[in-house]
C-alpha cells in the first residue's frame, strides 16, 4: 500500500511508486512570449526527465497549466501509483 508521510524536516517521505511533477512557467513582460517546463522526479528525489515548451504569446495562467499538462502527458501510461504536482501558482492549484 502506498503512503505519503511528512517527517520532522518538512520533507516528503515517499512510499510506493510515486512521481513528483515540478513545473514552472514564465512570460516575458515586454513581448508576452511564454515558456514552460518542469522536471519529473522519483520517490527518492532523483530526476527522471526534464521538459520544456515555447508557447509564443500566452497569459501566465495558461503557461502554468501547460506545464502541468505536459508533465502529466509524459506520465500517461507509465506505471506510477500517484503523482504529486508542485506548482508556484495558487491559481493553478485552485483550478486543479
Amino acid at each position: 500500500k502506498s503512503s505519503l508521510k511528512q517527517d520532522r524536516r518538512n520533507e516528503l517521505e515517499w512510499g510506493g511508486n510515486w512521481v513528483r511533477l515540478q513545473t514552472d512557467g514564465a512570460v516575458k513582460i515586454d513581448s508576452s512570449y511564454a515558456t514552460t517546463g518542469g522536471v519529473l522526479k522519483d520517490e527518492n528525489g532523483e530526476s527522471l526527465l526534464g521538459f520544456n515548451r515555447c508557447l509564443g504569446k500566452c497569459p501566465i495562467f495558461y503557461v502554468e497549466l501547460w506545464g502541468v499538462l505536459d508533465g502529466l502527458t509524459l506520465l500517461q501510461g507509465k506505471q506510477c501509483d500517484r503523482v504529486l504536482i508542485q506548482t508556484d501558482s495558487s491559481e493553478v492549484f485552485e483550478a486543479i
